[in-house]
């Protein structure tokens, strides 16, 4: 079993792991790796970077698919379902698909692994163990986490379109991460996870939040505070209410 010492190692770790990796990472293997695959590649020594941290030192197993109660893991998977369909289906419909390629699909599904493989289906479970088996607080911390990761964006992004995006991806981190808790299935999350970055990283979305005043700006923030207020209303009743009957993850 896990102690709380080393859980929050490894919540420590594995928050650094991910924006530290898309740092350094690409100036390591510049000298070897085409730029076109260089976000591919990144992805990739991320995931052996977590897999082999975990192996050799938290030992916490990560459950990539469950058979178990398909229509269970169905109604859980509904409040990520219907926040997709209102707030991200629509880039869906203006989506430049003769842009999308083969590679283009590999990258984004690597980013869509290594990130779900760190933070739902490892800091769920180190989570679980520093909050005292509290589902709602290690749905928060992993949430926090996946946020986080995407503050390495001010390279190429404004300050208040980095900071709403922020926003918006702790929300879907929430609703994401309820459904890894619920149905033990990291797949459903990597699968969601895919979804909503292909149209981003096609790039089919102008975001227009850098031209912005800075009372539009506050009042996009005050929005997209309160659609992340209500998803974590969602998730702690869906965490709480609602049962998954499976084996606990480890604590």
């Amino acid at each position: 079993m896990l102690s709380k010492k080393k859980s929050w190692l490894g919540i420590i770790v594995f928050f650094a792991l991910v924006p530290l990796g898309l740092l350094v990472v690409p100036y390591l293997i510049a000298w070897a790796v085409p730029e076109r695959f260089g976000q591919l590649a990144c992805d990739c020594v991320i995931i052996l970077l977590a897999y082999g941290l975990n192996q050799r030192y938290w030992h916490v197993p990560i459950h990539f698919f469950s058979r178990h109660k398909p229509v269970g893991q169905l109604v859980q998977l509904l409040p990520a379902l219907i926040y997709f369909t209102i707030m991200k289906l629509p880039s869906w419909s203006t989506m430049a698909f003769n842009k999308v390629t083969i590679l283009i699909l590999l990258t984004v599904m690597m980013i869509a692994v290594a990130e779900e493989i760190i933070c739902r289906g490892l800091l769920i479970p180190l989570g679980l163990t520093v909050a005292g088996g509290r589902p709602f607080v290690a749905v928060l911390i992993s949430s926090l986490a996946f946020g986080l990761v995407h503050v390495v964006n001010l390279a190429h992004g404004s300050l208040n379109t980095v900071m709403i995006q922020v926003i918006f991806v702790f929300a879907s981190g929430m609703l994401w991460g309820a459904v890894y808790l619920k149905t033990h299935n990291l797949l459903l999350t990597i699968i969601l996870h895919f979804l909503d970055d292909l149209p981003v990283v096609v790039g089919s979305q102008q975001s227009n939040i850098a031209t912005l005043n800075s009372s539009q700006v506050q009042i996009m923030v005050m929005i997209v505070l309160g659609i992340a207020v209500i998803a974590c209303g969602v998730v702690f009743f869906q965490v709480h209410s609602f049962h998954y009957h499976g084996k606990k993850l480890p604590q």
